[in-house]
């Protein structure tokens, strides 16, 4: 199992998030999503699809911001609609003062082998394929450490 990470570019302000999709010792699939926190101010959050060995990745329909957000985040650049490939970025305004989380969902598929035996994921219908929920955080502090 590999360690999704995070990665801060405070300069840019901007995140590179991971999410490692393999094939577990029982050939079930397994989702790591790395959790992002989000700072004050504009930032751009870029997640990328990692692929364990002998699969192929790709984003579907990508990121999707689930359920309600705080009121002091504000999503700047939504989701495009329907790019395909193994990255997927969104842009946040954070104003919030304390610290809240935003659910997200992560759609996409999986090719294992020659030719291609082809599998969905998405944490809405299938979370069992999930290690964890895919959140991000939101704070009003700076990261320290």
């Amino acid at each position: 199992m590999a360690d999704a990470t995070v990665v801060y570019h405070f300069d840019l302000k901007t995140i590179d998030v991971e999410i490692w999709v393999e094939k577990g010792a029982d050939e079930k699939l397994k989702i790591f999503a790395a959790t992002p926190v989000i700072l004050l101010g504009d930032w751009k959050v870029t997640w990328t699809l990692q692929a364990g060995p002998g699969i192929t990745v790709r984003f579907t329909d990508g990121i999707e911001i689930i359920g309600d957000t705080p009121p002091l985040l504000v999503i700047v650049d939504p989701s495009p609609a329907k790019v395909l490939g193994s990255s997927w970025t969104i842009s946040f305004t954070n104003g919030c003062d304390s610290a809240q989380n935003v659910k997200y969902n992560i759609i996409g598929e999986v090719t294992v082998g020659e030719p291609g035996q082809k599998e969905i994921f998405n944490f809405l219908t299938t979370p069992e394929k999930f290690h964890h929920d895919p959140t991000i955080a939101v704070v009003g502090e700076p990261i320290t450490g």
